[in-house]
This record gives C-alpha cells, structure tokens and sequence, in this order.
C-alpha cells in the first residue's frame, strides 16, 4: 500500500471516531427507560371485572346489574343489589392477579371500601366470571377484608363433583385453597 494511501486511511478512521466521540449529534446517549408495553391486549375476563369495578366505583348499579350472570339475577333483583352497593361504596379499584381456564375466571382485586360504621372492613373482592353470550359476566362477587401482596401461580379448575377449585400462593409462601360454587 503506498503511504498517500495509508495517510487517507487513518484520516478517514480519524474522522469517523470524531464523529462518533465527539460530534453530539452523533453519540448515542442513554435515555430513562420507558414502562414496558404489553404485548397484547388485557383479557376480556379482566377486561370486564374491571369495567364492572369501575361502574361500582361510580355507584351506577344499572351498569354493575348489567354485567351480572343470568344465574346471579335470579338471586337478586336490581333493586336488591342496588341497595347492597350503596351499603359499600368504593373508590380505587385496582386489579392484582387474575387467571382463566376455558368456562370460567376468576380475578383479584383491591380497593378502598366505606360501610356502615359494625361492618367488617373489606379491602377487595374475588369475582367468578363465567362467558355468557359472547361476553364475560360476574358469576358471583365474594369480598375480602384482607387482600395479600401478590398472588403466584394463582389457578382455577373444576371441582371433583361441581363448583370451582381456586388456588394460589400468597407473598409468605402460604397456599391457598378456595372452593367455588358451580356458576
């Protein structure tokens, strides 16, 4: 190689390390890190327990009625249930784990409650979803008065005769084990 050749060279290799070193526009600076996006869409089961939640949040029980399972409205009436929601209102619903098997779901969630002054505290609900013409209704709505941290390798499958077997393992390693009835 003649030496007019190799001066061009490190000239060139000069140059490009200038850009990239120095030249600003050009380095690559390290940026905060965004939230990670999902990948797809929420559940449709979660979907619905979060838009019946938030319609109980708001005290609208022509809505929360609406997204009840046929079995659930014969128990009770609109009315009934009406009165059951101004009883416990709440605020800040916030789903915390859900899980889903073929005929039913069964989601977790949290949330501040305001009831009558002798009632138990209640912190979240458990709610039993089950797909009823295309879309997920609750089943059945149990409320909590104490809500673990996280719930691992949360699990619904049928019982050995009827009903729901529900299972889980809560942030102190403790299993859980709750029995469900047929929807």
């Amino acid at each position: 190689m003649r030496p007019a050749t190799i001066v061009l060279v490190v000239l060139i290799l000069l140059a490009a390390v200038w850009l990239v070193l120095v030249n600003p526009a050009l380095r690559h600076t390290a940026t905060p890190s965004q939230p990670a996006k999902p990948l797809a869409p929420k559940p449709a089961e979660v979907q619905a327990a979060e838009a019946f939640l938030e319609a109980w949040s708001k005290g609208d029980s022509a809505s929360v009625y609406s997204m009840l399972s046929a079995r659930m409205k014969e128990l009770v009436t609109e009315e009934q249930y009406a009165a059951q929601m101004a009883e416990m209102k709440i605020s800040a619903p916030t789903i915390i784990a859900h899980t889903e098997t073929a005929p039913a779901a069964f989601v977790i969630a949290k949330f501040t409650a305001t009831q009558p002054a002798g009632s138990a505290p209640v912190q979240g609900a458990s709610i039993l979803l089950k797909p009823e013409q295309g879309d997920w209704k609750v089943a059945l709505l149990m409320t909590m008065d104490k809500v673990a941290q996280k719930y691992e390798d949360l699990r619904i499958a049928p019982g050995k005769d009827k009903g729901w077997v529900v299972t889980y393992q809560d942030e102190k390693g403790q299993v859980g084990t709750t029995m469900l009835p047929e929807l």
